[in-house]
């Protein structure tokens, strides 16, 4: 079978590129022949020394992470399109390519796009203009869990009308390159983190498009606590980190925090092992979070938020702590309680590697995508 995935990015530390790329994998390890078509050239190809065939297409415009692309009118010929929304421009040419080709399309669902500033009105426009047209051409809509969809903007409309056709297909963790046992004694060196530090880390982009992960409320949070023991790493760059530094800076924690900037993929799990807790407090919308899957993964404790998408992923108290999004006391609360007890950090931490092994592998959501398409092309 030969599949054909579109997606907005190459594959970066999470998000949609990320989670492409290791569906294509697992793809690929169970027969089938996949090619990728993707933006950004620039980006990282391999995530852990293999690269799918990716196809890297022109942009002839990009507005923020909206890119036109119209080579996406010349993709190969293909049994089955997998599309991964959003991808603003990028979502309408291959619903055209989808529809000349004869060729059926099957649509993940990733996130609803809210966005702030000028992007929240024009996203209102894109989501009641151009989504339901999007959602409609779908053979089947992938959603990372139900809980996330039965929250998202589409629930009562869309879905509701599509409920036959929705698949919940979870995210999934590399456990082979997450794990735990990995040397973070090098990361800790580099960044001045002592030996009776607790270390917290922060891993997304840093672009405003991720404003949602939180950041500025783990700065908050931060500074609600005065332990200069207490310290944070921030993985990720992107257009917004300087309005991070500013906040820090305001905050009085620029001293104990370190901006580590982009990681290379190879290193990535030396972070998470350097760590105490991965703390990542998203808003809406949020439809896994795969940081903390990472952290979880290589036996650390987590501190994430109450809502959609995170909660299937987190039991509170089990693998870590659920806070209400955006409640910086309560954020800075579990926060605290973890730093103060190193054997509540190992217990959380081993739940949570277990439940990752358990239920969150990217071979189990690649036999069910597999079935999707057989589904599909059966029909």
């Amino acid at each position: 079978m030969h599949i054909t995935h579109v997606v907005a990015h190459p594959p970066f530390r999470e998000g949609t590129g990320t989670v492409c790329y290791y569906n294509v994998r697992a793809l690929e390890d169970l027969g089938c022949n996949v090619r990728v078509y993707s933006t950004r050239p620039d980006g990282p190809r391999g995530l852990d020394g293999r690269t799918p065939e990716y196809r890297w297409l022109r942009s002839w415009l990009s507005i923020g992470n909206a890119y036109l692309t119209p080579d996406l009118l010349g993709m190969e010929k293909t049994d089955v399109i997998h599309l991964h929304f959003p991808f603003i421009f990028g979502s309408e040419l291959t619903v055209l390519r989808s529809r000349l080709a004869k060729a059926p399309m099957v649509l993940t669902y990733h996130n609803d796009l809210i966005g702030n500033g000028i992007r929240r009105p024009l996203f209102w426009l894109y989501n009641h203009l151009d989504t339901p047209l999007i959602l409609r051409q779908a053979r089947r809509i992938i959603v990372t869990s139900f809980d996330y969809a039965r929250t998202s903007i589409y629930a009562r409309t869309v879905f509701e009308r599509r409920r036959r056709d929705l698949v919940e297909v979870g995210n999934g963790v590399d456990v082979e390159t997450f794990r735990p046992g990995i040397d973070g004694a090098g990361i800790r060196s580099r960044h001045a983190i002592g030996l009776g530090d607790v270390l917290l880390l922060f891993v997304s982009s840093l672009d405003r498009s991720h404003a949602r992960k939180g950041l500025d409320l783990l700065l908050e949070a931060l500074a609600e606590l005065p332990d200069p023991r207490l310290r944070l790493i921030i993985v990720g760059d992107g257009d917004g980190r300087q309005d991070y530094e500013r906040q820090a800076g305001r905050l009085g924690v620029e001293a104990r925090l370190a901006f580590a900037g982009r990681v290379d993929q190879a290193e990535l799990p030396a972070y998470y092992s350097a760590c105490d807790m991965v703390v990542v407090p998203s808003r809406p919308p949020e439809a896994f979070g795969m940081a903390l899957a990472q952290g979880m993964a290589t036996g650390k404790p987590v501190v994430g938020s109450d809502i959609p998408g995170v909660r299937s992923l987190v039991q509170n108290g089990e693998q870590g702590f659920l806070v209400p999004p955006g409640d910086r006391k309560a954020l800075a609360a579990a926060m605290t309680v973890l730093a103060g007890d190193p054997g509540l950090r190992a217990r959380l931490g081993a739940a949570g590697r277990q439940r990752v092994v358990q239920t969150y592998s990217w071979k189990a959501a690649a036999e069910k995508l597999l079935a999707v398409y057989q589904d599909v092309l059966a029909r």
